[in-house]
């Protein structure tokens, strides 16, 4: 499975070979400028949960759920045009559509941001109990735990496209939950790069997923 998910990386550096790709890489230039020049919002490295710091650790976290927010619009259609591309299927435009997707959006960001605070809460807890071992497993739980909800977040764009419902998405998370890692951790590795990172993680993320996604389930080469 891992050869797949190597496959899905060298495919998605294809794809944005193609000059017309550059579009994609847009939105996110806009929001490196609203976010680093306008705001001076700079949030990089590991932030850990703590009282003392809980302002800080929140607003790290909202930064990159915000940010997929934001650009959510734009990397679902990334996902369609991927599609579209390899199987000739073109999912049509409407506002109907569009406003089920915005739902479906909210309903995930919201979901999987109150997962990850209330699990890194339940980790806080018990590192209060038994604080050497919590402690020195600290940052690879909280860093796993964001990278595999991110994974899932990047593919249920094409599960969106495929019409999956919730009980099949959540039964393909448990499955592939270590490959949605990867995933996950690509984007959150690329998400500390100064400025490009902010540019270049949602997107390779996003086609990451889509064609992990492809591979696994409908069988693309």
């Amino acid at each position: 499975m891992f050869d797949v998910l190597k496959s899905s990386f060298k495919s998605s550096i294809l794809f944005f070979k193609d000059k017309r790709s550059f579009k994609y890489f847009i939105p996110g230039i806009f929001l490196t400028l609203l976010f680093y020049i306008v705001f001076d919002f700079k949030y990089f490295g590991y932030q850990s949960f703590s009282w003392s710091n809980l302002g800080g650790y929140i607003a790290f976290q909202a930064y990159y759920f915000l940010t997929f927010i934001i650009l959510s619009p734009f990397l679902s259609q990334l996902s369609s045009d991927i599609y579209e591309k390899e199987f000739g299927v073109i999912t049509p435009f409407t506002l109907s559509q569009l406003i089920r997707d915005l739902i479906r959006l909210m309903f995930l960001v919201i979901t999987l941001f109150f997962i990850q605070m209330g699990l890194t809460f339940a980790w806080w807890l018990f590192s209060l109990i038994l604080p050497d071992f919590f402690s020195v497993f600290d940052v690879i739980f909280n860093y796993g735990l964001k990278a595999v909800l991110f994974g899932f977040a990047f593919v249920d764009y094409i599960l969106e496209i495929e019409k999956w419902s919730v009980s099949s998405s959540i039964s393909f998370f448990k499955e592939k939950c270590i490959y949605l890692l990867v995933i996950g951790g690509v984007f959150l590795f690329l998400m500390n790069i100064p400025i490009i990172g902010l540019i270049v993680a949602p997107v390779l993320s996003t086609a990451l997923g889509t064609y992990f996604f492809l591979k696994v389930e409908k069988g693309l080469v």
